[in-house]
C-alpha cells in the first residue's frame, strides 16, 4: 500500500489538463485498440472494482453479491461477468439500474433493499454467501454484507458513503469471517484488468462525451434529475474531452492515471465532501 500517494486532482494539480508528463515508464500500459472514451475509467473505477473482486479470493464458482449499481458497482458487475465470476447477486435501491444489470450485463439474480428485507431475501432464495463486494460503504450496507455471508465468508467495502462499523465479535470469530477495505488497486493488477479488455471479455460500461464547456451544466442537471431523466439514470459515467471522467451522480475530482513521477500505483480520486466546490466549478475560476 502506497502512503504517498499524490493523485492528479486530489493531491497535486493537473486532473483538468489535455497532457500530462508521465517520468517513469513502468506507469504507462498500452490502451491501443480501446475506446478512448473507456480508457481512462478502466484506470479509476475499472482498477477499482477488479482490485476488490479480487481480494475475495477464488470464489468463481460460488455465490457473490455486488451492492450499489453506481458506476463502480456496474463496472464490477461487468468485470466479475467477465473474469468468470459464475454466480453474481445484486442488489440496489432503484429497480431501474437492476432491470440494466441483469438485462444488459448478466447479472445472475437481483434484489432491491428498499422492497424487501434483503439479507432474508437473498438468504432464503440462493441461501447465504461466500463474498460480497460492497461500493457503498454505509452503515447500512455493511450491515447487510454481514448478514448475507457463510460461514468464512469475505466482505470488502469499496465505498466511501460513510458510517459506522457494527458487528458482534463472537459471530466474528465463531463464524471466521473477514472483512476487508479495497482502494483502487496495484499497478500489477491494472495490467491484468487490461489484458481482459483487450480480449473484449469485460463489457463496457455507458458512456457519453461531453464538450469540456458543457461540463458544468450537464453534472448538475444529472445530479438534480437523476432518477427522472433516462439518459441519466442509464448513463453511468459520463466523459469528457480533455481525458477528464467523472463518476455520477457522485462527484469525483481527479485524472484517470497515476501522477508523474509518484513512486505509487496510479490512484482514483476521491468523493468530496458535502458542500464543497468540485474541481468542474473551481476550473470555471481560472
Amino acid at each position: 500500500m502506497c502512503s504517498d500517494q499524490q493523485g492528479i486532482g486530489v493531491q497535486r494539480p493537473g486532473g483538468y489538463a489535455e497532457k500530462i508528463v508521465v517520468r517513469e515508464a513502468k506507469y504507462l500500459v498500452d490502451a491501443e485498440g480501446i475506446d478512448t472514451f473507456l480508457a481512462g475509467s478502466y484506470a479509476c473505477s475499472g482498477l477499482t472494482a477488479y482490485s476488490a473482486l479480487k481480494k475475495l479470493g477464488p470464489l468463481h464458482d460460488e455465490w457473490i453479491a455486488i451492492i450499489g449499481l453506481g458506476g463502480v458497482g456496474l463496472m464490477g458487475l461487468a468485470i466479475a461477468k467477465g473474469t468468470g465470476f459464475e454466480k453474481v447477486a445484486v442488489i440496489d435501491i432503484d429497480d431501474a439500474k437492476l432491470e440494466i444489470a441483469a438485462d444488459e450485463y448478466g447479472a445472475d439474480t437481483t434484489f432491491n433493499a428498499k422492497s424487501s428485507n434483503v439479507v432474508e431475501a437473498v438468504t432464503s432464495d440462493i441461501g447465504h454467501l461466500a463474498g460480497v463486494v460492497d461500493f457503498v460503504g454505509s452503515g447500512d450496507t455493511f450491515g447487510q454484507a454481514a448478514g448475507l455471508l457463510r460461514g468464512l465468508g469475505v466482505s470488502v467495502t469499496v465505498g466511501l458513503f460513510g458510517g459506522e462499523l457494527r458487528f458482534p465479535l463472537p459471530a466474528l470469530a465463531v463464524q471466521q469471517l473477514q472483512f476487508r477495505g479495497s482502494f483502487v488497486g496495484t499497478l500489477a493488477e491494472f495490467e491484468e484488468l487490461m489484458a481482459f479488455v483487450r480480449t473484449g471479455a469485460i463489457k463496457p460500461i455507458p458512456t457519453t462525451p461531453v464538450p469540456f464547456t458543457e461540463v458544468n451544466a450537464r453534472m448538475k442537471s444529472c445530479a438534480r434529475a437523476a432518477s427522472a431523466d433516462a439518459s441519466c439514470s442509464r448513463t453511468h459515467k459520463e466523459t469528457v474531452s480533455g481525458d477528464l471522467r467523472h463518476e455520477l451522480p457522485h462527484v469525483w475530482a481527479g485524472g484517470p492515471a497515476g501522477p508523474p513521477g509518484s513512486r505509487c500505483a496510479p490512484v482514483a480520486p476521491t468523493t468530496l465532501p458535502a458542500g464543497a466546490r468540485s474541481s468542474v466549478d473551481r476550473a470555471a475560476d481560472f
